[in-house]
């Protein structure tokens, strides 16, 4: 859901163009953007977050109310660490920069089906608060207890949405604790947390006691 109808129109293409990728169309009002999910059911909308002329939030909540299983990448133009941590919290599966690559873009549509969170580099520094690290690649990485808590279910292949209720924390927290270990370990997206701590030597391999057993 796009305001301006050049961008679409090239945006569609491009997606149609990849044979993994079926584009759906584009719709440039709130109320035809409902209308168009329930009818289609797609996997992953494209919103774009339109602050300075009021979009705000709300087009990607009444999404997500319709489809609760949608996943949702939301086009950031202006970005300040409250909107981020707002657009979190209302749901929001990816974030990208709005002057970002296409390349970026077509990859966070093949990872967010899997179950993934993603966040591009520029924004998550500042969803964290922190600034980029000059740290080398295969310096120490310190992890509080909660955070390794949060890795070790990561690696087991469990969805953020059965981390949550197991750790005792709503799903907000959880992807808070996503987005830190994203920054400390300087990983672009969910999967690359897995891959890196992996490399690192931060798994430690053992079965953590899910019981209903939907780790994804």
């Amino acid at each position: 859901m796009h305001r301006h109808q050049l961008f679409t129109d090239f945006l569609g293409l491009a997606v149609d163009a990849q044979p993994d990728l079926v584009w759906l169309g584009a719709v440039h009002a709130v109320e035809d953007a409902v209308e168009r999910c329930r009818a289609l059911v797609p996997d992953v909308v494209i919103v774009e977050l339109d602050v300075e002329n009021g979009g705000g939030l709300e087009p990607m909540s009444e999404l997500l109310d319709v489809l609760p299983g949608l996943h949702v990448v939301l086009l950031v133009a202006v970005a300040t660490d409250s909107l981020l941590q707002r657009a979190m919290m209302a749901g929001a599966s990816a974030l990208l920069p709005e002057d970002g690559s296409l390349e970026d873009l077509l990859r966070v549509l093949r990872d967010i089906r899997k179950g993934g969170l993603w966040v591009h580099p520029s924004l998550l520094r500042l969803l964290v608060n922190c600034s980029p690290s000059e740290a080398p690649a295969d310096a120490p990485v310190h992890l509080t207890a909660r955070e390794d808590q949060v890795l070790q279910l990561l690696g087991e292949g469990c969805a953020a949405s059965k981390i949550a209720p197991h750790l005792g924390m709503s799903r907000t927290t959880c992807r808070g604790y996503v987005a830190v270990l994203m920054s400390k370990l300087g990983a672009h997206s969910q999967l690359e947390v897995v891959a890196m701590a992996r490399r690192r030597g931060l798994l430690r391999g053992g079965k953590w006691p899910l019981h209903d057993h939907e780790c994804v």
